[in-house]
């Protein structure tokens, strides 16, 4: 058994490069930077030929179990995972694989994780040509329409980091579901390491200042995972522009699916996000020692 560090990228992508499971739409990078904005500590484990991380709540030293990838041999095995979390003292493990949560079901108490936010995954299309969802259109042409020779769009630039980070925290300052400063810390996470990390970002300029960005992923050869995305809310229409604009750009040609980690169980939030009729729910399961 191996404990990895943070720093053991290579080993923890050649894992997710052959993540055969739903878990694969996961990341290295976009786990380090959601606890990076929770402030949540995690690390790695190698169990066998499987990839686990571990996170942990500085608050009260709660830790959970997360398969990143599965070797089928310790899938038909739940007691060594049972054993291991016993030993470590870890209370919970969360999959959102519906075959690894069969195997644990004489294990652990399984349910379906109500705090996690669901993923939901789309066809590129949704956004590229607004495929069935002409509401999105309209409010994207609102925003060509007013603003054609005002915005700039493009891969993000680094000389443009901090007015970035300056529109994440106007979005928490002005936004009615704040999130204590996470979504600022994620936006800065980014900035500093998305070289590093092989991420993309994409900025949209509106006078030289960052009025959209996203950051995110290539998973799994042909799904594009989004970590995070803002928009100054003041320009009528700019979300559904900049999903178009983004998903319309070269360097996600190669691209069939968008992965929205971030569909929310905030009322208005979700609904906004259903409808844009996602092609499939990943819903997460938790299991806690009996």
């Amino acid at each position: 058994m191996k404990r990895l560090s943070l720093e053991d990228k290579g080993v923890v992508d050649s894992f997710y490069r052959r993540a055969p499971t739903e878990l694969g739409y996961l990341s290295f990078a976009g786990e380090i930077s959601v606890n990076h904005g929770h402030r949540n500590n995690v690390y790695y484990e190698v169990l066998g030929d499987s990839l686990f991380y571990i996170e942990e709540s500085p608050e009260d030293g709660e830790r959970t179990l997360i398969p990143v990838f599965l070797e089928q041999e310790l899938a038909s095995r739940p007691g060594l995972i049972r054993g291991y979390m016993e030993a470590e003292g870890i209370s919970s493990v969360a999959y959102v694989d519906s075959a690894f949560v069969k195997s644990l079901e004489k294990t652990l108490k399984l349910h379906p994780d109500s705090d996690s936010e669901h993923e939901a995954i789309y066809p590129i299309e949704r956004f590229s040509e607004f495929k069935g969802v002409d509401s999105q259109r309209r409010q994207a042409n609102i925003f060509f329409r007013n603003n054609f020779y005002a915005y700039s769009f493009s891969p993000y630039d680094r000389e443009n980091g901090s007015s970035l980070i300056q529109l994440a925290k106007d979005w928490e300052r002005d936004s009615q579901h704040p999130t204590e400063g996470c979504d600022v810390r994620i936006a800065e996470f980014f900035v500093k390491n998305s070289s590093a990390l092989g991420i993309l970002g994409f900025n949209l300029l509106m006078d030289r200042e960052v009025a959209a960005y996203a950051f995110g992923e290539k998973i799994k050869d042909n799904t594009f995972v989004i970590y995070a995305i803002k928009a100054n809310r003041k320009f009528r229409g700019i979300y559904q522009a900049f999903w178009n604009l983004m998903c319309s750009s070269p360097e996600l040609e190669s691209i069939q699916f968008i992965n929205n980690t971030n569909l929310t169980d905030v009322q208005g939030l979700r609904e906004s996000k259903l409808r844009l009729k996602p092609e499939r729910m990943v819903v997460p399961w938790v299991g806690e020692l009996l």
